[in-house]
């Protein structure tokens, strides 16, 4: 859904005037960022649906210190998964440990990491990987979305004009070089295909980017007509599955309605939230009906437990 019409179902879901000075449109997109993180993601994520997934590659050689950074957009800085390879094809699942354990594997005569650890806001790996270790290591992580901005701050891909170079109806100012766009999927979810594409140069209406050669091509990379051009960090499309949108719209309705203290108005639209919650349960999860996601719990103690 684009901003402006998230904007026009929230004004007429609760019949907001345009000429309401303390709800104008950049405070209304505040609001449906706020409600996106402390309110829609954490339900979605509840789900346990695999919703909302990333994922992120690292060349072992060039982890020799062992440590990686959380990748930026991961939510909440927690982790799905950790997988590694040795050819790039067959990929296993690292083990997590904690401190305690760590010592273990780090004295171990092997060549490629088989267990992880969290501390802060890194991710230490066990073994550490060295200059000659081959492989590669796979981050799967909950995406945080792009903050949602004004229509006016994204544009659309025309074509691809050459190996650098795309065209668009008209550049925007603050698209100038040197400038990071995040390339937007047109379709549902509407979650980021491409992160950090720094623009090198702009004519009106074309936009030439650093990093791309006759050998690697923006076709290549996967640009293609209708997909999205928006600075690093923003989206001019809410980044959820379409029906969530519903959930969004009314967690903002909630807001403004708290703060213009209309009590009875305020208990329907909860009723509704909540009545919303539920339906879009039913929908969302499973995903699969005949295949069911079977959990295995962390602890051992509890993966010998019969459930009732």
């Amino acid at each position: 859904m684009r901003t402006n019409t998230l904007i026009s179902k929230i004004r007429l879901g609760m019949s907001l005037p345009n000429i309401e000075n303390r709800f104008s449109d950049s405070i209304l997109l505040e609001l449906a960022n706020d409600e996106i993180q402390s309110t829609v993601l954490p339900w979605i994520f509840s789900l346990r649906e695999d919703y909302l997934i990333s994922s992120q590659e690292y060349d072992l050689t060039t982890i020799t210190n062992g440590i990686i950074d959380f990748p930026q957009p991961a939510s909440g800085r927690t982790l799905k998964d950790i997988w590694v390879s040795e050819d790039g094809k067959a990929y296993r699942p690292l083990q997590r440990i904690g401190l305690d354990e760590a010592w273990r594997f780090n004295s171990e005569e092997i060549d490629i990491p088989h267990a992880f650890s969290l501390q802060g806001n890194s991710i230490y790996l066990h073994k550490k990987p060295s200059a000659n270790t081959i492989g590669t290591l796979r981050v799967y992580y909950h995406t945080l979305p792009n903050t949602l901005v004004s229509v006016s701050r994204g544009v659309s891909i025309a074509s691809v004009s050459g190996d650098d170079t795309l065209t668009v109806s008209s550049v925007p100012t603050f698209m100038s070089s040197g400038v990071t766009l995040d390339v937007v999927y047109n379709l549902p979810d509407y979650q980021v295909f491409l992160r950090g594409q720094n623009i090198s140069s702009t004519t009106a209406t074309t936009i030439t980017f650093s990093g791309y050669s006759p050998t690697n091509t923006l076709s290549q990379a996967g640009f293609a007509s209708g997909l999205i051009l928006c600075v690093s960090g923003e989206t001019i499309e809410t980044p959820l599955p379409v029906e969530v949108n519903q959930l969004l719209i009314q967690a903002v309705i909630i807001r403004v309605l708290e703060s213009m203290n209309a009590p009875q108005q305020l208990s329907l639209a909860l009723e509704r939230f909540a009545r919303l919650k539920k339906q879009l349960r039913d929908i969302l999860t499973p995903r699969s009906e005949n295949r069911l996601l079977k959990f295995r719990p962390s602890y051992p103690f509890l993966r010998n437990q019969r459930v009732l």
